[in-house]
């Protein structure tokens, strides 16, 4: 049974821009605006911990459950309530094609 999708997501893929010289820059573009469940991960999960330039970070883990025509990877972000949501992983929880699971983070600004 495919859960409720009562959010809005908006899914955005990274685009490069290459100048002479190999030097480039990174810009967003919209890919697609979809229905999706958006939760905190499970309550022992909801927070990892990184480190970043010797300062600790603790991240918040979303969950994201999508239709299974969603194919997300580390080239796409999520836009969602006003937070960034940076593509972990994803995957098929019941192997019958109905719906993808993705972890994501929201991005820190950093």
């Amino acid at each position: 049974m495919l859960t409720r999708l009562p959010h809005r997501i908006v899914i955005q893929t990274e685009a490069r821009t290459e100048f002479e010289g190999g030097a480039y820059t990174t810009s967003w573009v919209t890919a697609s605006t979809e229905w999706a469940n958006v939760q905190l991960e499970d309550s022992m999960n909801a927070t990892s911990e990184t480190y970043s330039e010797d300062k600790k970070q603790q991240d918040t883990l979303l969950k994201v459950v999508t239709r299974q025509d969603v194919t997300l990877t580390n080239k796409n972000r999520i836009l969602f309530d006003g937070e960034v949501l940076v593509v972990q992983s994803q995957a098929d929880p019941t192997y019958r094609g109905r719906m993808k699971i993705t972890k994501c983070r929201i991005e820190n600004g950093t």
